[in-house]
């Protein structure tokens, strides 16, 4: 399943148009449903090292991060203020009152 999910990342690294998109993860997930029935461990095993090796063949330079997580463009931007490891900087006090 892990190799799947990042192959269709992958392609949507490369692939902008959502439209071309859809075409080439159809004709993705109709290689992963031809091996689906492979019983063989060795032959899955060696299918598995085979699908590894193109996703890394393929692998983006420049993969897109989603700007909020950890590497994206808004990560830790406009980070909220501690307030409550600092202290009163100048402690002048209440206002006074005037009766």
């Amino acid at each position: 399943m892990q190799l799947y999910r990042k192959s269709l990342k992958t392609l949507l690294n490369w692939t902008v148009q959502r439209g071309v998109w859809y075409t080439e993860a159809e004709r993705l997930r109709s290689e992963f449903e031809k091996n689906k029935d492979i019983s063989d461990p060795a032959l899955s095993a060696l299918k598995l090292a085979k699908g590894e090796a193109i996703l890394k063949k393929y692998y983006h330079p420049d993969p897109y991060i989603v700007p909020h997580d950890f590497g994206g463009s808004k990560w830790e931007r406009n980070v909220p203020f501690p307030f409550d490891k600092i202290g009163i900087v100048h402690g002048y006090g209440p206002e006074p009152t005037y009766e």
